[in-house]
C-alpha cells in the first residue's frame, strides 16, 4: 500500500546533497584560484559580489573561477544575477548546509575534491565587494611568495552605500603579536573599538585543512583569531592594497547584531583569546584548541582546561559519574581538577597514538562502538580531530567534555553512522550532521 500521507519536515542526520548546477568546462576545473561566494536569500546584494569577482585580473586572465554555493535560497537571486550567470568563469553549486559556517566548510571541500589544480580559495561574502580588480592577486601573490597557509587583508567599511572614514587595515605588528591581538579582540568584541579583527579577509591555501568551527555567528573572527594565534608563522598579513568593502548592512550582520548570539560569542571569544595567550606565555606544546577549551602537554600528561561558559561544576560532575561506570568505554581515564582561579580541567597520562588519516578499518570501528554500546554512553560529536588510533590500532575518542552523553538509540545511531561515513565511506567530517529534512531517517541514509 502507498504511503500517501503528506510529509512534514523533521530533524534528521542527512547529507549535504552538494552539487554542481550545469556543466562545468575543463579549463574551469584546472583554475588555480577559486573565489568562493555562499548565498542564501541575498539577492539584492549578490549582483554586485559577482560582479567585482568577476572583474579580478586572475579571472580575465583565465586563472580563477568564480564558485557560488547556493545553501537552500528561497528568493530570485538567479533572475537578479542573470546577466553574470553566462558567464562561464562562473560555477553554481548548490547544497542542504544549514549555517554560514557550515556552508563555508561545504565550499571549502567543494573546492578541495573537485578542483585538483586550485592553489588557493579567496573568500567573498555576497553582500561584499571586491576592493579592486587586483584583490584577490595581491593577496595570492603574497601567500606563494611567503609559502604561507593563510592570507589575511584589509577592508573598506560601507554603511548604506556610503564608505566610512576609516579603514580596517590589517596591521601585521598587530595581527601577529599576541598581546597587540589580545587588546584588539577584547576592544572590539566588547565595543569599545571600531576597529575589527578583519576576519572577512581570508585567503587559504587549498588542501590545507583549515575549516570554520561550527557555531551560528562570529565564525569567522574565531577562525581567524586562531590561525593568527597559533599557526601566525604558517600566514601572511597584507595591509595594501586594500582586499574588500565590507557592507555594514548585510541581512545575515544585522540579524546577528539584534541577535544574543551576536554578544555571546563576541564576549566568549575575547575570554577565549585571553586563554589562549596565558596557556601560549607558559611555553607549553599546545595540542589544540576549539570552542570548548584548550588542549596541551605538559609533564607527560594530556591537560584540558575548559572555558568558563562551555562546562560547569554540575556538568563536570555528571560526564565524571557516567565515566566512571564506563570502564571499558574508548575514551581516555582523566582525572579532573581545578586550577588555581578556579579553571576546570582534566588529564590523563599521555600515551602513543595515531592520526586517523582518510580512513579506518571496519574491524576497528566496531569494536569501537561495541565497547560504547557496552558502556551506555555516546562520544556524540564524532569528527576526525576528535579521534586517535592507539598502537595496537583501537580507536579512542579524545574529546572529554560534554559531547560524552548518555546512551539513547538516536544518538547512538548518529555516531555510529558518522563514524560509518568518516572511516568507510571516507566523507567529510562535516557530510553528516542533523538538518531539517523532508527524508525519513532511513531515506536520507540510503544516500550514503
Amino acid at each position: 500500500m502507498l504511503d500517501s500521507a503528506p510529509r512534514t519536515q523533521q530533524e534528521v542526520l542527512c547529507l549535504r546533497d552538494l552539487r554542481f548546477v550545469g556543466s562545468i568546462s575543463e579549463e574551469a576545473y584546472c583554475a588555480e584560484i577559486v573565489i568562493g561566494i555562499t548565498v542564501r536569500n541575498q539577492a539584492n546584494h549578490l549582483p554586485s559580489a559577482l560582479a567585482s569577482a568577476l572583474a579580478q585580473s586572475v579571472v580575465e586572465e583565465g586563472r580563477a573561477v568564480v564558485l557560488v554555493l547556493d545553501d537552500q535560497s528561497t528568493d530570485d537571486w538567479r533572475e537578479r544575477s542573470r546577466k553574470h550567470l553566462s558567464n562561464p568563469r562562473l560555477i553554481v553549486a548548490t547544497g542542504a548546509c544549514g549555517t554560514a559556517a557550515r556552508a563555508r566548510n561545504a565550499l571549502l571541500d567543494l573546492v578541495d575534491d573537485h578542483f585538483p589544480r586550485a592553489r588557493w580559495v579567496a573568500r567573498l561574502d555576497a553582500d561584499d565587494c571586491l576592493a579592486s580588480a587586483e584583490s584577490v592577486a595581491a593577496l595570492c601573490r603574497a601567500g606563494e611568495e611567503a609559502e604561507a597557509r593563510f592570507v589575511v587583508g584589509s577592508n573598506f567599511l560601507v554603511v548604506g552605500g556610503r564608505r566610512l572614514g576609516y579603514a580596517n587595515i590589517a596591521d601585521p605588528k598587530v595581527l601577529q603579536n599576541p598581546r597587540r591581538l589580545l587588546a584588539l579582540i577584547e576592544s572590539f568584541c566588547f565595543g569599545d573599538s571600531e576597529q575589527e579583527l578583519p576576519s572577512c579577509n581570508l585567503v587559504l591555501r587549498c588542501r590545507s585543512g583549515v575549516r570554520y568551527p561550527d557555531v551560528r555567528s562570529a565564525e569567522d573572527h574565531w577562525l581567524v583569531a586562531q590561525l593568527l594565534f597559533f599557526s601566525s608563522e604558517a600566514g601572511v598579513v597584507v595591509p595594501s592594497p586594500v582586499y574588500s568593502t565590507y557592507s555594514l548592512g548585510g541581512a545575515e550582520t544585522h540579524y546577528n547584531r539584534r541577535s544574543a548570539q551576536w554578544a555571546i560569542q563576541r564576549e566568549r571569544l575575547a575570554r577565549a583569546a585571553k586563554t589562549w595567550v596565558r596557556v601560549l606565555e607558559s611555553g607549553v606544546p599546545i595540542l589544540g584548541v576549539g570552542q570548548e577549551g584548550i588542549v596541551w602537554r605538559e609533564s607527560g600528561e594530556i591537560v584540558k582546561e575548559f572555558y568558563p561558559w562551555a562546562l560547569d561544576a554540575c556538568t563536570r560532575q555528571k560526564i565524571e559519574a557516567l565515566c566512571e561506570t564506563a570502564c571499558e568505554a574508548p575514551i581516555p581515564v582523566v582525572v579532573w581538577c581545578e586550577a588555581d582561579q578556579g579553571q576546570i580541567r582534566c588529564h590523563y597520562p599521555a600515551m602513543k597514538t595515531y592520526d586517523v588519516g582518510l580512513s579506518l578499518s571496519e574491524g576497528a570501528i566496531r569494536r569501537f562502538l561495541r565497547r560504547l554500546h557496552h558502556s551506555r554512553l555516546v562520544t556524540s560529536n564524532i569528527k576526525r580531530a576528535n579521534l586517535r588510533v592507539t598502537a595496537d590500532g583501537e580507536i579512542l575518542y579524545i574529546d572529554v567534555g560534554k559531547d560524552i552523553v548518555p546512551f539513547s538509540p538516536s544518538r547512538f545511531l548518529d555516531a555510529a553512522a558518522r563514524l560509518y561515513g568518516i572511516g568507510v565511506l571516507k566523507l567529510s567530517d562535516g557530510e553528516l550532521v542533523r538538518r531539517t529534512s523532508f527524508l525519513r531517517p532511513h531515506e536520507a541514509l540510503a544516500g550514503c
